[in-house]
């Protein structure tokens, strides 16, 4: 690749408004300038024939803020716009401190440019089959529920990803708001499963309502027919899962009861008290659902 190293004056470099890279820290940005001011700069930034960047933007920002006046620059010459954009693509995806959400937008972008099979992509790109996936399936939330991608957290929308449309929009709505750096990412991770479990909990609930009240008007032989003895196998094998769930559960409670609560922020024990108060309801629920359904359903005993 043609190109040369030279000493620019910042202020005639320019951003390019087209780059995949939309978003900056400001607290990371002072980090860096504090860190270019202490060591130098360890690496040019790239910018084309016309002194607009390639590659770069963070450490061109954070010279500004130190009030560097000259920067060391890469000038690469001009390529054709696709070659450029896709040389930027590159550069972005090889950036540690990238969002999520652009980085995956940024493969998604890179890939519709390519003529070539996602396997070929991604072992060209470097990237991982499940990365890629990622992605993918990010990309088209964004472009099914736009307004709602923005109000989530990418994290959220993929842990949230197996749920059905209406029930994952159920969860998404509860978690409106919330970024991956307000929380760690192994809570967030534990929160939406819990809001997954309470919707097909309270689905499951209603669905086996349903079906009592269906068999409340039934003719008894209606009933010989939809309570088997597998149904009500069924039901006790998931008592008794549920019931050594509990157990282990209560066994580990017991072991650290008496314990200090260790956490990075009060944030944090104020999220993980959350699920305890949130399973302490449904608990209660649970045992008067069964207990209603103890109450109401009717059985004829046959033999088999």
């Amino acid at each position: 690749m043609d190109y040369k190293i030279k000493e620019l004056n910042v202020a005639d470099i320019k951003s390019d408004k087209n780059q995949p890279r939309k978003t900056f820290d400001e607290e990371e940005l002072q980090h860096l300038a504090e860190s270019i001011l202490s060591n130098g700069l360890l690496n040019p930034i790239e910018v084309d024939e016309d002194y607009v960047i390639t590659d770069g933007e963070r450490r061109w920002k954070a010279h500004k803020i130190a009030k560097i006046k000259t920067i060391t620059c890469r000038i690469v010459k001009n390529k054709d716009k696709t070659e450029k954009l896709r040389r930027q693509l590159i550069f972005t995806l090889q950036d540690e401190e990238i969002p999520t959400e652009e980085r995956y937008e940024a493969i998604m972008r890179l890939y519709k440019m390519e003529e070539k099979s996602g396997p070929d992509f991604c072992k060209e790109l470097g990237i991982s089959d499940s990365l890629f996936k990622t992605a993918k399936q990010y990309c088209n939330f964004v472009e099914e529920e736009p307004e709602i991608a923005k109000k989530v957290s990418p994290h959220i929308i993929i842990e949230t990803a197996s749920l059905p449309k209406e029930e994952r929009k159920a969860v998404l709505k509860e978690f409106e708001g919330t970024k991956d750096k307000d929380k760690k990412k192994d809570l967030i991770r534990e929160l939406v499963k819990d809001k997954k479990e309470q919707i097909q909990t309270k689905k499951q609930l209603e669905e086996l309502k349903k079906k009592v009240e269906e068999n409340k008007e039934a003719k008894k032989w209606e009933i010989k027919v939809i309570t088997t003895k597998e149904v009500l196998s069924n039901i006790r094998d998931e008592i008794y899962r549920t019931n050594d769930q509990l157990n282990k559960m209560i066994f580990n409670i017991n072991r650290i009861r008496k314990t200090k609560f260790y956490s990075y922020s009060a944030k944090d024990k104020e999220i993980f008290f959350r699920v305890i108060d949130g399973a302490i309801i449904r608990v209660d629920k649970w045992g008067n659902e069964l207990k209603q359904f103890k109450d109401d359903f009717q059985l004829e005993v046959v033999k088999e």
